[in-house]
């Protein structure tokens, strides 16, 4: 038995519910994309229409590795996910690449994913595939409205990927940013952590140890961005005075 449940609500309410602007949604109205009604008073009602048969969506694959050098694994992630779509009788209509770190919460392609409202389920291989942590909290969000991740395997994913992520992200807070120093794995590092949390550089003397693996996160992400020196950053040095930040 199908019921329908009506709900009527302003265009502001609208746009805060769904993330638009007002003009958007106004718009929207007028090219007949949403159903609402116009009371007396001028103000004017989106109509909500909703029942009990299922959404008709979309299905997407989401596929990462955390570098470059596993672009053979990527591939081989994709078929996999490929084979088990064609055999469960989903359609894949996205496929979505992507090469990062699972620690990264700025991953462009997944957030592009997330934001397509026409995606209503999202398949991956295991779990830390789509992100290594806060994914149960994604999932809840997703059956909000009215989508969901599917995952086909939930046992343990790579634990040796886990682990370059985790050392590729130590090397931020380890290397001297301050001397430019590239930021992988050295037997000697130019600086290093001193008292209360001070990272002291080799020649430009001390810096909050935050803000050294914060803009050393940054060149990892847009490496040219401080091509031209520490002139480029708003955030002064600090001599070895005590001085917390």
């Amino acid at each position: 038995m199908l019921y329908e449940m009506v709900r009527k609500v302003k265009i502001s309410t609208y746009a805060k519910e769904n993330d638009l602007h007002y003009r958007t949604v106004w718009n929207h109205c007028k090219q007949g994309l949403l159903e609402y009604e116009q009371l007396s008073t001028g103000t004017i009602l989106i109509i909500i229409r909703d029942n009990n048969e299922p959404k008709k969506g979309k299905v997407a694959i989401y596929c990462r590795v955390s570098s470059s050098q596993n672009k053979t694994n990527l591939e081989s992630q994709k078929q996999r996910l490929l084979d088990y779509c064609s055999a469960k009788g989903y359609v894949v209509d996205r496929v979505v690449t992507e090469i990062g770190s699972g620690l990264n919460d700025n991953r462009k392609k997944l957030e592009s994913l997330l934001l397509d409202n026409s995606i209503t389920k999202i398949v991956v291989e295991h779990k830390d595939r789509f992100a290594r942590f806060g994914t149960n909290y994604i999932e809840l969000l997703l059956k909000k409205q009215g989508r969901s991740l599917e995952i086909i395997n939930n046992t343990g994913g790579d634990k040796e990927d886990l682990m370059q992520e985790l050392q590729e992200e130590s090397y931020t807070s380890k290397c001297s940013f301050l001397d430019l120093e590239s930021i992988k794995k050295h037997l000697i590092y130019k600086g290093r952590r001193i008292e209360r949390g001070m990272f002291k550089s080799k020649k430009y003397g001390t810096i909050n140890a935050d803000i050294n693996g914060s803009l050393n996160i940054m060149r990892k992400a847009v490496p040219k961005l401080f091509s031209n020196g520490i002139e480029d950053v708003v955030v002064r040095p600090y001599s070895k005075v005590k001085t917390f930040l």
